[in-house]
């Protein structure tokens, strides 16, 4: 491969000083120590560093690398709480269904940014009874050669001193929703056993295809970065169905799976999708009681944070601010710069929260994080 490649992240943006202080950081807010700041990650993704890409080119690794080198480019241009990460976001949900034998459904075009699209697995169980002879997938099935094949690329165009970060791992509960479709929540109620087989196996085969792809990457087995340039003490998962369920039935249906794996990969971060109309509040405590769950994730939890930090306090971080969070709060205030001087002088002093959100431009990004150093001083 030529140069091209390697020299589109130059090494003046290594910082490793830097990136050791913006970890802590991180590793502090997770475990509720003050630090007298909020951390956050600006993410510079500028529309065009994906013109010309389309989803027919989704398993092409030069096309998808030259797209996320680029933003990391212009992120650490910014000089934010951005860990150096490539993550290979492209893949979506497709990975460990495709190991099931799931058909995909790719999109036709590119969303704003990569984060927002992937291809969705259409449901491969017919039927919960199925479950009982469902076997754990081989290392090498669905579209693994082609992960492989990527991670391998990747590893070789990057700089030694950047993080592959692989897909977003779905949580036990989504990852079984999507291989069982909508009946699944039918079979809640009507197989819970049959259910919690499933469960049991779509924990178990995430585990499995993390430490996996870590050996291909060669990551060792100290503390991971997310998707999303967060230091973190276990993993991120992507857990967005368990909105649609009671406290009651996240306790009992979710959070035990989302443990086993934390017991094996370090404790969890979780994220579910949030919009301003649908806050998903309920999806808090269950998770907070959880000694393994650490973190919970999601656009809008910044307004949950405000509003409970004392119950919040010592068992469960926040992420928060990215996709609608962020357009949200410069409608309500008139810009980023008016909330930041509202809400930073009052939780400053506090910790428990990580913050990042996306802008178009370096020039952007710059200005936000200007506004948020200033925010800090006031």
């Amino acid at each position: 491969m030529t140069n091209s490649l390697k020299d589109i992240i130059p090494d003046r943006l290594n910082q490793p000083d830097r990136f050791a202080a913006v970890a802590q950081r991180h590793l502090n807010a997770i475990a509720w120590k003050r630090q007298d700041y909020i951390p956050l990650g600006i993410i510079v993704d500028n529309p065009d560093n994906l013109k010309g890409i389309s989803y027919d080119q989704w398993l092409n690794a030069d096309v998808f690398y030259q797209a996320q080198a680029k933003i990391l480019r212009d992120t650490l241009s910014v000089g934010s709480d951005y860990m150096p990460v490539l993550p290979i976001n492209q893949l979506g949900n497709a990975l460990i269904p495709t190991m099931f034998g799931a058909e995909l459904l790719v999109p036709t075009e590119m969303g704003t940014t990569i984060q927002e699209q992937g291809p969705c697995p259409r449901p491969v169980i017919g039927t919960i009874k199925a479950v009982d002879d469902l076997r754990l997938p081989d290392m090498a099935a669905g579209i693994m050669p082609d992960v492989i094949r990527i991670i391998t690329a990747w590893r070789e165009w990057a700089p030694s001193w950047t993080k592959i970060v692989t897909s977003f791992p779905l949580g036990p509960f989504t990852l079984a929703a999507l291989l069982r479709g909508t009946d699944f929540f039918v079979d809640l109620v009507d197989n819970p056993g049959r259910c919690g087989k499933l469960l049991s196996i779509c924990a178990e085969v995430q585990v499995q295809v993390e430490l996996y792809l870590r050996g291909l990457i060669g990551e060792a087995k100290g503390l991971p970065v997310s998707n999303f340039g967060v230091q973190s003490r276990g993993r991120r998962i992507g857990d967005d169905t368990i909105i649609n369920l009671s406290p009651d039935m996240i306790t009992e249906f979710a959070v035990p799976y989302i443990e086993a794996i934390a017991r094996q990969l370090g404790p969890a971060t979780v994220h579910f999708c949030t919009l301003a109309e649908r806050r998903a509040d309920h999806v808090f405590e269950p998770l907070a009681v959880s000694p393994h769950i650490v973190m919970a994730s999601t656009q809008f939890g910044f307004e949950y944070y405000e509003k409970n930090i004392d119950q919040l306090e010592g068992r469960l971080a926040v992420e928060s601010l990215y996709g609608d969070g962020i357009s949200y709060v410069v409608n309500k205030y008139g810009s980023f710069e008016n909330w930041a001087k509202d809400f930073v002088p009052r939780f400053k002093h506090r910790s428990g929260l990580i913050l990042y959100f996306n802008v178009d431009s370096v020039e952007e990004g710059k200005h936000c994080w200007e506004a948020w150093q200033a925010a800090h001083q006031s």
